[in-house]
């Protein structure tokens, strides 16, 4: 049984998906469960030429010169998709998202007769109208998601909203499976590097030990809900001003949200650290006390699990994967991101040191669950599932 991967994006381009196909990659070429499945091929754009992100021991990677990202890319790449299926022997293809992984395996099964998975991570299926995100507010791609999605002979999707979305955009509810993101817990956490940093993000900001150290990661997008964050947080500063907010993102919002910072007059005490990633990633989680996502939608949320192994008190959404991962009060604090108040309640609540880490033991358990080599034996399981049907 051979399975084909495909993606639209590669590391080193960074972000969510990326890493996370990296760290399945990684956990699927090391996994006793994938001797089973037989060989695993990589299909992945040309950009990792720094074979850092394809040094695998048993997974083969295929890269193709082309973007997939038009009607005619994809066209295009379809036939040269059908004949790796056929070259390799091909039992199986995985799309990595509906669009435009899925409609590529739709075209190839439709000349080889490969079955094929689809994955669904987020904007591809997911949709909100007010702030105009999702890819299928668009007639056209919403057409093009739902023959994707009714041709696979199975689709994955990372929460139970996302769930509900995907049945919204045409999936039959009988090939839908939860398989929540993972991450690698095997990594350093902290090491001279990283306390180095520290230490010198620390003198940079003034940052003392009466202070609590908030930190969010999200893009600057509206839907990403920074600005009701921010209001908040000028609240609660108005009963405790000894918390500071760090703004790890960047986008179409950070203008706007940099402006409204300006009209509320805390600026010494909300700062803009700018998109984020390596070591100096680690050094905010070690930093931080607090991670906040405040999104009207999170599709997941792989950084709430980053946020827990780091051991940082969690402010999420109720919105998304959030309340799939964490129970209010009890290993986190959740949040309606349209209610200011409970925000600000939330902000002040997890100020409190004791409070802090009674969320933050409690979360620890929750780890092994979303631990990428789990995660990875549930994707080959299910790729042997679909195959022997």
């Amino acid at each position: 049984m051979n399975i084909g991967i495909l993606s639209s994006t590669y590391l080193p381009t960074v972000g969510g998906i990326q890493f996370l196909l990296y760290w399945l990659l990684k956990a699927m070429d090391r996994s006793s469960l994938r001797r089973t499945v037989g060989e695993i091929y990589a299909i992945v754009p040309a950009s990792i030429s720094d074979q850092e992100y394809a040094d695998f021991e048993n997974i083969k990677v295929i890269e193709y010169h082309r973007s997939l990202w038009s009607i005619k890319g994809m066209l295009a790449f379809i036939p040269q998709l059908a004949a790796i299926g056929k070259d390799r022997s091909l039992d199986l293809l995985h799309a990595f998202t509906t669009l435009p992984e899925g409609v590529c395996c739709l075209g190839t099964r439709f000349m080889t007769g490969i079955p094929y998975l689809v994955t669904c991570h987020g904007e591809d299926i997911a949709m909100d109208p007010r702030f105009g995100y999702g890819n299928r507010l668009k007639k056209t791609i919403a057409g093009l998601t739902r023959a994707a999605l009714k041709g696979s002979a199975g689709i994955t999707t990372i929460s139970t909203d996302m769930a509900r979305f995907a049945k919204n955009a045409g999936a039959p509810p009988t090939r839908i499976h939860i398989i929540p993101n993972g991450i690698e817990l095997n990594g350093s956490v902290a090491d001279a590097e990283v306390g180095g940093l520290v230490q010198e993000l620390r003198w940079q900001y003034g940052i003392t030990e009466t202070h609590t150290v908030y930190l969010t990661l999200a893009g600057m997008r509206k839907i990403k809900g920074h600005e009701p964050l921010v209001r908040s947080f000028a609240a609660a500063l108005q009963v405790n001003p000894n918390l500071l907010l760090f703004i790890g993102a960047h986008g179409l919002e950070t203008e706007p949200i940099k402006k409204l910072v300006r009209a509320l007059h805390i600026e010494d005490k909300v700062h803009f650290i700018g998109f984020v990633t390596g070591v100096e990633k680690k050094a905010w989680f070690n930093l931080a006390d607090v991670y906040c996502n405040t999104a009207f939608f999170e599709p997941f949320g792989l950084v709430y699990l980053e946020a827990i192994l780091y051991r940082d008190a969690v402010l999420g959404s109720i919105f998304g994967g959030g309340k799939d991962i964490f129970r209010h009060q009890e290993n986190a604090w959740l949040v309606n991101p349209e209610n200011d108040e409970e925000i600000v309640q939330g902000l002040l609540t997890l100020a409190e040191p004791a409070y802090r880490l009674k969320l933050v033991e409690a979360a620890q358990p929750l780890l092994p669950h979303y631990d990428i080599n789990a995660i990875a034996g549930q994707y080959l399981e299910l790729y042997r599932n679909i195959i022997s049907k």
